[in-house]
């Protein structure tokens, strides 16, 4: 917490949706992300970023964001759905801190923002199959 003029004290996530974009009140943005017209786009992208980190840290937690509660899956699947938890987990954080702000596009920019990062920390990431896994995993 942080102590303002006045004797007021803020949480970090008071600070963060005083500075935050107004794009992630509008329609577009719900539009974009599949959330219903006037829900907290932003807050409902930051309860999406814990259930992915959950999932890439969590032993079982993979199970919490796949359809049928992920019975059947093979470790190969499990690797998969932890690898590209990780990196919708990087484009929304790119999309938060970035988009609104200056001229983003969310596949265009965040999401090759995050396959940069990926490749980065060693993954191999490449465009193609991650952007299947957006449309596939944005109604987490």
């Amino acid at each position: 917490m942080k102590l303002l003029r006045g004797g007021t004290f803020v949480t970090q996530k008071d600070v963060v949706s005083v500075n935050r974009s107004i794009f992630w009140d509008s329609n577009t943005a719900a539009d974009l992300f599949g959330f219903e017209h006037g829900t907290d786009v932003y807050e409902g992208i930051c309860i999406r970023m814990k259930m992915l980190s959950d999932a890439f840290n969590c032993s079982a937690a993979y199970k919490s964001i796949v359809e049928g509660g992920g019975e059947n899956l093979t470790d190969h699947q499990i690797f998969h759905i932890r690898q590209k938890s990780l990196y919708l987990h990087y484009a929304y954080d790119v999309a938060l801190k970035k988009l609104g702000s200056v001229t983003m596009k969310w596949i265009g920019d965040c999401c090759n923002e995050a396959i940069i990062k990926m490749n980065e920390i060693g993954m191999n990431a490449k465009s193609l199959p991650m952007i299947t896994l957006i449309t596939s995993l944005l109604t987490c």
